[in-house]
Parts: structure tokens; C-alpha cells; sequence
């Protein structure tokens, strides 16, 4: 929390940091506490995001994004070195937490999210403005097109659930693996965990085995469980849908355990 300066109105600020707070070895006990994430971010007074310590590059992208979401694009057409501010840029969201997959949740769910750079501060607000300031500039061209169109879908859900506060209708889960494909995590498992609080009436288990204490999240599952029960539910559901999306994600490795008719999420679309 070194960068961090937190006003609490004369009370002790309490924090969240799942990594800490949950108790990794445990996995009942992360099963149960990854469940209520979305709840964590969703009430939280503010999301706080440490991108880490950088080079003078990235904390200059924040700064640009600062600037851009004040002014309109054609006084960006004037810069100058574009060229050069346009690398700043690609240097900043090939950072880690961009394309991390855990960050979809604590984004859309919560209305004050703040990302800090060093001693660099700026509010989510004015990264996503800038973004769309900033679309079809030659800023933004040396940006990876996957990971800017998804982060421009996080804007567009933000922007629903939390900024203006809509009732809308949650996306099946199987939508959002497709959209957020090439978001990573280090445990495979949370390829569907991770993305859950978003998803509408999310079921991963097999449905002679679903009842009310059974956890929605098991990480006593094996990752070829949870991917196993997850196509049995869709298969046995009659989710028409679900096997022109699992065909897209049916490339196995040649060491592969899953079923054939399993699509792995880990690999990427074809």
C-alpha cells in the first residue's frame, strides 16, 4: 500500500487482498471465499490496482491517458513523436494485470477503480475515456487488437453494471470465454472460476451431482473435471450453441487427458 494515499474520514480504512486474505493451502477454504468475490468487488468503496514498478516508459502511458481523456482527438492529431508515445502505450498494456484474467471481475463490478504506477495515480474512468479517445489514432496501433477489443467489452459491461447501474441480463458463461479468451491466470481452473460472478445461472457440475451444499467453485476438482463437467451440463442441457463454440477450442495437445468432445480452454481459439 506504499503508493496508495486512502481517506477514510478519520476511520481506519479496512483492506482486501484475496492473496492474503484467503488462505491458498486451503482449498475448502478458497473454494468458499473465491465464491464471494464478486460480492467483495461489488461492495468494496474502491478497487485499488498495483500495476508494479516500472520504466519511465509506462508511467509516461498513464500520464498521456490522463491528458487524452481531457481533450478531443483532434488536438491529439497535433503530438508530436507519436511514434515513440505509441510504444509508451504497447509498453503499458503488455503489463501483466491487462491481460489478467481475475481483472475482468474487479473492473466491472465496481464503479471507483483506481491503478497505480510507481508513484503514478489515474482513475480507471479516465483510461477507458481515453481509450476511446484515442480509437483509430496511431496511438494505439503498435496495441495487440484482442487484448484492446477486450478491453473496450470491459468497458462497455463497466459501464452498464456499475457506472449507470442496469439491470441487464448477465451473459451465459460460455459467451464470456470466448470474449475473454486470451485473458490468462496461473491456475487453469479459474479460466471459468475467475469469471463466474459475471456469468447468468452458472452450473460447472454435473447435474446428478448439483445440489444446494455442493460449491458452485470446487478447487478440489481436477482442472479435466471441472472442463469435463462443464461440457456434460451444456451437452446433457441440450446447448445447441455450445458445440459450435467447443470446436473452435477442440485442439489437444498430444499428451491431452480431456474426452475428444471436451473443448480445453487453455488452448487458444482456432
Amino acid at each position: 500500500m506504499r503508493p496508495c494515499k486512502i481517506s477514510a474520514g478519520g476511520l481506519r480504512p479496512v483492506f482486501w487482498a484475496d492473496s492474503v486474505c484467503i488462505n491458498q493451502g486451503n482449498v475448502d477454504e478458497k473454494s468458499r471465499q473465491i465464491q464471494l468475490m464478486d460480492q467483495v468487488y461489488r461492495n468494496a468503496n474502491r478497487v485499488l490496482v498495483w500495476l508494479g514498478d516500472a520504466q519511465n516508459a509506462e508511467d509516461r502511458a498513464l500520464k498521456l491517458f490522463a491528458w487524452a481523456s481531457k481533450v478531443g482527438p483532434e488536438q491529439i492529431l497535433f503530438e508530436s513523436n507519436l511514434t515513440s508515445k505509441a510504444l509508451e502505450i504497447k509498453r503499458l498494456v503488455e503489463m501483466a494485470w491487462f491481460t489478467r484474467r481475475w481483472m475482468i471481475q474487479e473492473v466491472v463490478l465496481n464503479s471507483d477503480v483506481h491503478l497505480f504506477c510507481t508513484d503514478v495515480e489515474i482513475s480507471l474512468v479516465r483510461v477507458f475515456h481515453a481509450l476511446n479517445v484515442l480509437q483509430g489514432s496511431t496511438l494505439l496501433e503498435q496495441v495487440d487488437h484482442h487484448v484492446l477489443n477486450a478491453l473496450l467489452m470491459i468497458y462497455d459491461l463497466w459501464c452498464k453494471w456499475s457506472l449507470r447501474g442496469e439491470q441487464i441480463e448477465k451473459p451465459e458463461l460460455i459467451g464470456l470465454l470466448c470474449k475473454f479468451d486470451t485473458f490468462g491466470c496461473a491456475d487453469d481452473r479459474d479460466r471459468l472460476y475467475a469469471i463466474l460472478g459475471l456469468a447468468q445461472n452458472p452450473v460447472l457440475q454435473k447435474p446428478e451431482l448439483y445440489h444446494d451444499t455442493l460449491p458452485l467453485i470446487n478447487y478440489s476438482d481436477s482442472v479435466d473435471q471441472l472442463y469435463t463437467n462443464f461440457a456434460a451440463i451444456n451437452v446433457s442441457s441440450g446447448q445447441i450453441g455450445f458445440f459450435r463454440v467447443a470446436a473452435k477450442y477442440n485442439q489437444k495437445e498430444a499428451d491431452s487427458t480431456l474426452p475428444s468432445w471436451v473443448p480445453d480452454w487453455r488452448q487458444p481459439r482456432q
